[in-house]
């Protein structure tokens, strides 16, 4: 089943005994800490994470959400064998696909080399 919302989506990663979510209920700065541990746990058990208390937000943060197939497959309401499937399905054409005549050109201009 489809969650409706993210709270329901993260009961569901709960749920699952081969997922994992992990609660960081230190402070952690946002601009230097944060992605850099979020980066870290990816690597290794790639964990969703979220950050209770985060130096400059005012709310916490989440990380992880769509780190593996079978995460993307509950968000989707989905089999995990019918993800690529269910999103092609719900998204038929990602990008609108445009007819040139004649392909743009940019010009580019590099500055001088200058030997000393």
């Amino acid at each position: 089943m489809k969650p409706k919302d993210l709270r329901s989506f993260l009961a569901s990663v709960a749920a699952d005994p081969q997922l994992k979510i992990e609660e960081i209920n230190r402070p952690v700065h946002k601009d230097y800490e944060l992605s850099a541990i979020a980066k870290h746990a990816e690597a290794s058990s790639n964990p969703v994470m979220i950050f209770r208390s985060v130096i400059g937000s005012e709310m916490p943060v989440v990380s992880g959400l769509y780190g593996c197939r079978r995460r993307v497959a509950l968000a989707l309401g989905a089999a995990t064998e019918n993800v690529i499937k269910t999103i092609s399905i719900a998204w038929p054409i990602p990008f609108p696909r445009l007819k040139l005549k004649k392909l743009p050109s940019r010009k580019c201009e590099f500055p001088a080399m200058i030997s000393t």
